[in-house]
């Protein structure tokens, strides 16, 4: 009996894992971090079925060198197919498995590039003119910061 159930969990463990977008379709999430390897990041997950179908049949129309540095990160998961994109600060889409540019429609662009300006705001913050910094720390003024965990 021990050899059964050894032999059931060896085969359960060995079974290929997959990863279903959910209901069986397409399913497109927007990614802000600071760079590839940053645990931290915002996403925002998309509703919008024409944005999710125009990024799904995005069309391939130049092979780069390189694909280029963005904060700006687009997961697709469809049934067993993950891919990551990259959306760069000139509104280019590139496949990062292919180095593949890619083509969307402009109204698609314009919609991603406002997704993306919200979700960097809320990522890293708003910028303050110096004078109102200036004001809550002024130049040359030590501090220290203390770290608490919020629960």
């Amino acid at each position: 009996m021990k050899k059964l159930i050894l032999i059931m969990m060896l085969m359960w463990i060995g079974l290929p894992v997959h990863t279903y977008a959910a209901g069986g379709e397409g399913q497109v999430s927007l990614i802000v971090k600071s760079s590839s390897h940053s645990f931290h990041q915002t996403v925002l997950k998309i509703k919008s079925e024409k944005i999710v179908q125009a990024l799904f049949q995005a069309e391939e129309v130049q092979l780069v060198d390189e694909v280029p540095h963005s904060n700006n990160y687009i997961l697709l998961e469809d049934l067993e197919t993950i891919r990551i994109l990259i959306f760069d600060e000139n509104r280019d889409l590139y496949d990062v498995k292919t180095n593949q540019k890619l083509h969307v429609n402009k109204n698609i662009l314009n919609k991603l590039t406002d997704y993306f300006t919200g979700l960097k705001t809320h990522h890293f913050g708003t910028l303050l003119p110096w004078e109102e910094v200036n004001q809550i720390i002024p130049r040359y003024t030590s501090f220290s910061l203390q770290i608490s965990k919020l629960d």
